[in-house]
């Protein structure tokens, strides 16, 4: 019994790290951001592949690249860009992670609010001693209005 409630916290734990480290992204990649914490989000090897057509569309891989990427990604001037994370799907086996989720954000717009895009993520987390990080993220975009980058 003990075991199992252990293995059943251990679980829990492990699903709320995850979600801290989605729900962090965010708030590390608009306004004026936390371009460090950005890049501890990633692995030293970490993937970043933005699926879409050039000049949006990239594969950014490891913390050099990462760090260029965060410092070029939006500055304090830059017009409103925020960014959701949406009903996260984590399947968890061992010190990996894999989630599925839907993201989209919303800009200042010339007439108001406007919705700057929107699509999903596909993320490949493991854990780092009581963390877990980006080993790969995918980014679909699937709407985008050509106006909000």
């Amino acid at each position: 019994m003990a075991a199992d409630l252990e293995k059943r916290l251990q679980l829990l734990e492990d699903e709320r790290a995850i979600l801290d480290t989605l729900h962090r992204y965010p708030h590390c990649i608009d306004y004026v951001g936390r371009p460090a914490e950005f890049v501890d989000l990633f692995t030293d090897d970490g993937v970043f592949d933005i699926r879409h057509a050039p000049p949006l569309g990239r594969k950014i891989v490891g913390r050099k690249a990462l760090e260029q990427f965060i410092k070029n990604h939006r500055t304090p001037d830059a017009k409103y860009h925020q960014h959701s994370i949406i009903n996260p799907l984590i399947t968890l086996k061992g010190n990996e992670a894999f989630v599925e989720s839907y993201w989209l954000t919303l800009d200042r717009g010339v007439k108001g609010p406007s919705l700057g895009g929107c699509g999903r993520y596909r993320d490949h987390l493991v854990r780092q001693g009581n963390r877990w990080k980006f080993k790969e993220r995918v980014i679909e975009i699937e709407v985008l209005d050509p106006d909000s980058h």
